[in-house]
């Protein structure tokens, strides 16, 4: 799905609310904290037994939005955070230890 900027952006929907998550067209600086939560969203997901494809489907984004979060390169939001807490069947501070 690209959003109505002539596919600038990829977009991502949330199955549940509708609402659209747009990734920016430029990714942000580097930074350790992100790629160590991402590291450990992917840990999990692991441990769960999930593809990115499946654990993407849970959550209502698109496979590519998961990647980049595992990648390091965005934070996720705040609804997204909700989702991947429960579809990964896990806790707050399993899933934010490493910040």
């Amino acid at each position: 799905m690209t959003s109505p900027n002539n596919g600038a952006c990829p977009v991502s929907r949330s199955r549940d609310s509708g609402h659209v998550w747009e990734v920016p067209s430029k990714k942000p600086r580097p930074s350790a904290e992100r790629k160590k939560f991402g590291r450990k969203v992917a840990q999990l997901r692991e441990q769960a037994g999930l593809t990115q494809e499946d654990l993407a489907e849970a959550v209502g984004l698109n496979a590519r939005h998961l990647q980049a979060i595992e990648a390091g390169d965005y934070w996720p939001t705040l609804p997204t955070l909700k989702a991947l807490r429960k579809a990964l069947k896990t806790t707050w501070e399993s899933l934010c230890e490493s910040w």
